[in-house]
């Protein structure tokens, strides 16, 4: 018998993190475990989904508590703990498993990050993204996407890694570039997590 070590702390991770997009996208403070799964591929073991939302409201994390009711029915409301939990995961590379049919647009960024359109990243938020644009390279070539999405990802990285480098890096067309590979087939976990730490450093 074959034991997966780690495997429900995996899936406890992705599931406050994929809560966390499905609430911006819907605009919601509360999401429920059926609208969540509408974007994000988050399993069906109903004993993890139970364990989970009981801990993530013992923990302070959420406000909803476990029903007796459906799996699919179960909510999550993230604390401000909660929604600081999911953005130290985001920056520690937890993706979500975005469907391949789901279409994540990135809102206006001048609404989701603070940032004036024309706006310039500060020097320290120009390190992180640079920092966390390594890691997803790294995974992206780590990952079982197909050569030419890889080589599409890779793309992206350079052209926003040559953005950041810009002696005034320009927030309005990163926020682009991160908008647009975040709509990659197979690729868009990362970028969409990158676009979530643009959110929580960019100023």
């Amino acid at each position: 018998m074959t034991i997966l070590v780690g495997s429900y702390t995996d899936f406890e991770q992705e599931l406050i993190v994929s809560a966390y997009f499905c609430s911006n996208k819907l605009g919601k403070e509360s999401v429920a475990l059926v609208e969540i799964a509408e974007y994000f591929d988050i399993g069906s073991n109903a004993r993890w989904v139970r364990n989970a939302i009981a801990d993530y409201w013992s923990n302070g994390l959420s406000k909803e508590q476990r029903h007796s009711g459906s799996t699919s029915a179960q909510r999550i409301w993230l604390t401000s703990d909660g929604l600081r939990r999911a953005e130290t995961l985001i920056q520690n590379g937890v993706s979500p498993k975005p469907h391949d049919h789901a279409q994540l647009e990135v809102v206006d960024s001048s609404r989701w990050t603070g940032l004036p359109r024309n706006g310039n990243l500060s020097d320290s938020n120009v390190l992180r993204l640079k920092s966390v644009l390594q890691r997803v390279d790294h995974a992206v070539e780590a990952s079982n996407a197909t050569n030419a999405d890889k080589s599409q990802a890779r793309a992206y990285v350079l052209a926003i890694t040559s953005l950041a480098d810009a002696p005034e890096p320009p927030a309005d067309l990163i926020w682009l570039l991160i908008n647009r590979a975040s709509n990659l087939a197979g690729i868009a976990a990362f970028f969409v997590s990158l676009a979530a730490l643009f959110q929580v450093t960019a100023s």
